[in-house]
């Protein structure tokens, strides 16, 4: 799992990432992993989206706005991932409590 980020959070935390605007990229506990990408998207003088695939014509000159895209990989793999990660914490971290008694 060296390729992913090593946090994890209830599914009850996620959704109040999300309402406060907070990117986190981790597993979410039973649901998968979360990551966050970025889109640009073009806006018109008024303000009104004018595309977000990259499809302007040549001859229009546009400073492409980003936006962040809070995305959750909900694979039966990341799933999988998210709990086996988040039990094997929690092993070693019993296994850090545990003292031995004389």
């Amino acid at each position: 799992m060296s390729q992913y980020n090593n946090i994890f959070i209830s599914r009850e935390d996620f959704p109040d990432y999300k309402a406060k605007g907070i990117p986190y990229t981790g597993f979410v506990i039973g649901e998968g992993y979360a990551f966050v990408q970025y889109q640009e998207y073009y806006e018109d003088k008024d303000g009104t989206v004018m595309d977000i695939n990259d499809n302007i014509p040549s001859y229009q000159i546009c400073i492409p706005n980003i936006v962040q895209v809070q995305c959750i990989d909900t694979s039966k793999e990341m799933i999988k991932k998210a709990l086996e990660g988040y039990f094997a914490k929690m092993d070693a971290q019993d296994m850090l409590c545990v003292k031995e008694i004389p």
